[in-house]
Order: C-alpha cells, then sequence, then structure tokens
C-alpha cells in the first residue's frame, strides 16, 4: 500500500459522487475492472479472486485507519 500513499487519483478531489454524498458513515469506492471487459470479467467471475479482491479492500483499509 505504500506505492498508493503518493498516488494522486483524477478523481480524488471530485468528493461530490452520488454513490458516497447520501453516506452517514466514512466510505469508499473501489473499481476493480470492467465487466466488458473479458479478462476483466473471468477474474471478477472466480471465487478465489472475489476473495482476494475482498481481502485486499479490507487490508487497505485496515492498515489506512490504523496507519
Amino acid at each position: 500500500m505504500d506505492v498508493l500513499r503518493d498516488y494522486k487519483s483524477p478523481y480524488e478531489d471530485n468528493r461530490n459522487l452520488a454513490v458516497l454524498r447520501g453516506t452517514k458513515m466514512p466510505a469508499i469506492l473501489t473499481e476493480t475492472g470492467f465487466i466488458s471487459n473479458s479478462s476483466d470479467l473471468k477474474y471478477l467471475k472466480s471465487s478465489s479472486e472475489q476473495d482476494e479482491i475482498a481481502n485486499k479492500n479490507y487490508r487497505g483499509v485496515k492498515d489506512w485507519w490504523f496507519d
């Protein structure tokens, strides 16, 4: 995750996203692939890959929260 600490997303300053705007709690939005891309779709449909995505999202939030 250290690699991402200095990464500046072009969307980082857009804090008015509809999916996040109405939340009453801290929230994140992750985009893990495109279902229109056959390679991404295969990856996203795999239960082992879903577990990996979930674990990486969890660890990223946990590391950020407790850092």
